[in-house]
């Protein structure tokens, strides 16, 4: 990585994966990631936290979200400080 890059991993949250997803016993949290990129063209926020689903995927994965201005202030950074985002979408499985 070059030297004028840093990556910050932000926390907007996690959801719960219920055992019938884990192939285990139990459920697991899963955490939602974001990332704070610092570059010399200015801030890149990689991914912005956990978007609303349909109230039946909200029950099944019971999602916490964390608010991306406190993530973002965790981290020493404001709203406007950022330059450019770049979001991937989450893509519920389909459930049977």
């Amino acid at each position: 990585m070059r030297e004028d890059t840093a990556v910050r991993r932000l926390d907007p949250g996690y959801f719960v994966r219920p055992a019938s997803e884990t192939g285990g016993p139990r459920p697991r949290v899963e955490p939602v990631l974001a990332y704070l990129v610092r570059r010399p063209e200015g801030l890149l926020l990689f991914d912005t936290g956990i978007g609303a689903a349909d109230p039946g995927t909200e029950a099944h994965h019971r999602p916490r979200r964390r608010g991306l201005a406190q993530a973002l202030a965790d981290a020493g950074v404001a709203p406007a400080d950022i330059a450019l985002v770049v979001n991937c979408p989450l893509r519920p499985e389909p459930r049977t």
